[in-house]
């Protein structure tokens, strides 16, 4: 069994990273929506939203667009190595000479100690996938080393944008999410994207007190392996 929990323009108020970005990237730009601790929910979304930077630049760099996190995880053992994680959202870049590339950063958020295991990344999708709202389905093997997982951690997605240019240019880079199409396939056209955040394990969530098992089959299509 598995899990999936879509990106939902709803959010967990001060619990979360907040401002605080745990990629080892060097950030240059944020979105406007950068520290809100938005929600990933196993309920997707009804209508789509979208998260959009606007930045001259000057060189290649990294944008930080938001952060999705999970509900509260009871304790139990994260499997190391899990083959078939994926994250899968919708992005757009203003013109093919913005050179922008989905990028992502997985990991276990612990209050008061922040990242206590990552998942996977930092790492950038290897296609551009253009001017029009397309599908972008990044699927990886998560690291290394079984985790144990305490009560109340959570799992944290950072979305992030790698723009390689260098032509001091305004461009726009745009993130979509919150949407009903939640069988996404890598670089398809979609104008209503259900973005998600798959685990090819059952994930149990902490309740104060007893646990609840969230179990989704895997019934998504599509997929871009990364070394």
């Amino acid at each position: 069994m598995a899990t999936t929990w879509y990106y939902r323009n709803t959010n967990w108020g001060a619990t979360g990273p907040g401002e605080t970005y745990y990629t080892s990237d060097v950030i240059v730009a944020y979105s406007t929506s950068y520290s809100v601790n938005f929600k990933l929910d196993s309920t997707p979304g009804s209508a789509q939203s979208s998260i959009a930077r606007t930045r001259i630049q000057v060189a290649n760099e990294i944008w930080g667009m938001g952060h999705w996190i999970s509900p509260p995880l009871a304790a139990q053992t994260l499997t190391g190595s899990g083959a078939g994680y994926k994250v899968a959202v919708a992005i757009k870049e203003s013109s093919a000479a913005m050179n922008l590339y989905h990028r992502i950063f997985v990991y276990i958020w612990r209050s008061g100690s922040g990242n206590v295991k990552t998942i996977y990344g930092p790492a950038s999708c290897t296609t551009e996938h253009g001017t029009s709202e397309t599908e972008c389905v990044i699927t990886f093997n998560g690291t290394a080393g079984d985790f144990s997982i305490l009560d109340n951690d959570r799992i944290v997605i950072e979305e992030l944008f790698d723009v390689r240019n260098s032509k001091t240019t305004s461009y726009t880079a745009t993130l979509y999410y919150d949407g009903t199409d939640t069988t996404m396939v890598d670089d398809e056209a979609t104008s209503d994207a259900g973005s998600y955040f798959y685990c090819p394990q059952t994930l149990n969530l902490y309740t104060g007190g007893e646990t609840l098992s969230i179990n989704v089959a895997d019934k998504l299509a599509g997929s871009e392996a990364l070394d």
